[in-house]
């Protein structure tokens, strides 16, 4: 427990309830005095760290004074106990749903968004994916992402649905419990997906101390790229371009017909394009990683197009025969073939550079080294 959890729980609000769902699991909630059953309010559903209660989020989300205007919600893991601390499971996402819908059944909600911390954060991906459009945003923190979760595993008609949702990925790159190398390979998944809206917050000093990370700066992105309001949207875009947050402004810009936030947005990717186009065209994968970061932050533009269409027929080559020897290279590993298994990760490297499958090999092979 950090010594901010601590305090909040020695500083305990009295404005959170706390209940028990149908399903028996437990829940707080937090709603501000400001709010009016008339315009109603946003909220935030937090889930908690292995061995700890949802209400110990809550309450440092108050002692921070984080959102004081919008609806607060935990809910505990549907094992353990309040004393001795909650934990979640695979299955965890439908018991979780369930009671954030008893917790505000009564509550006139604006926009919801999700988050979670370490435990939480695994459990935050699971939430949306298998609950597309029922939350605006996701803010997992130090958390990973489950096979199960990722994003190409999904029908498209599914997937379609959860592109909607924003994702906002936190995890210091100090993290000494949770390997900050999990965050990049979501953060990896989404945008090779083709998910709009996502973003990294990857703090150089940052560690596994939820309450010392950007996660308010994080749902704040997540409220802003989300906005309906054309006029919000734009401003976002304005704002986000002047930030250098290319991919965010993008989608803002589009969504809220900025015309001078995507004219800022193609002038910054027009010239990196000009000088990845020919790298692309050579023979190897000497290109493959700046393609990844050009790609991040501006695969939404025009000036990307010719490229992400170059690199799309690439994938469609390479996809197939690469997948194939990355799960017989894992099979090689599990029965303690390692030489054999990096072989066929060399192979990946050196022929299918334009499949998913590489960034995981090559990330091994440089592990290796």
């Amino acid at each position: 427990m950090t010594a901010l959890l601590a305090l909040a729980l020695l500083l305990q609000s009295p404005d959170i309830a706390e209940g028990k769902a149908k399903n028996g699991v437990t829940y707080c909630v937090r709603v501000p005095r400001s709010y009016t059953p008339k315009a109603g309010a946003p909220a935030i559903l937090w889930l908690h760290g292995s061995n700890m209660n949802a209400r110990d989020y809550v309450e440092t989300f108050v002692s921070m004074k984080w959102f004081p205007d919008w609806i607060l919600v935990g809910v505990d893991g549907e094992t353990g106990s309040k004393e001795k601390g909650h934990n979640y499971t695979f299955d965890s996402a439908k018991f979780i749903v369930e009671a954030y819908d008893e917790a505000v059944a009564k509550l006139k909600i604006t926009k919801a968004f999700v988050g979670g911390h370490s435990q939480g954060g695994y459990v935050t991906f699971s939430v949306v994916m298998d609950y597309p459009e029922k939350f605006a945003g996701a803010i997992p923190v130090a958390g990973g992402l489950w096979t199960q979760c990722e994003p190409d595993g999904f029908k498209p008609e599914v997937s379609e649905k959860q592109k909607r949702t924003a994702f906002a990925i936190v995890h210091g790159r100090a993290d000494d419990v949770v390997d900050f190398e999990l965050a990049q390979s979501a953060h990896f998944s989404f945008v090779d997906a083709g998910f709009p809206m996502v973003r990294l917050w990857d703090p150089k000093e940052g560690d596994h101390r939820f309450a010392l990370l950007p996660v308010k700066e994080a749902i704040e992105w997540c409220d802003a790229v989300t906005q309906t309001d054309a006029k919000k949207l734009a401003a976002t875009a304005d704002r986000l371009a002047k930030e250098k947050d290319w991919r965010g402004a993008s989608w803002a810009a589009t969504r809220g017909k900025s015309s001078a936030a995507a004219k800022q947005v193609e002038a910054a990717a027009g010239p990196a394009a000009k000088a990845l186009a020919p790298k692309m065209s050579k023979p190897g994968d000497g290109w493959v990683k700046e393609f990844w970061s050009f790609r991040d932050q501006f695969g939404l533009t025009d000036a990307a197009r010719p490229l992400m269409e170059a690199y799309a027929k690439l994938r469609e080559a390479h996809q197939k025969p690469a997948e194939g020897l990355f799960w017989s290279a894992r099979g090689d590993f599990q029965k303690g073939d390692s030489a054999a298994g990096y072989k066929k990760y060399e192979e990946i490297v050196a022929k299918y550079f334009g499949s998913k499958w590489y960034f995981y090999a090559k990330r091994s092979l440089e592990a290796r080294k």
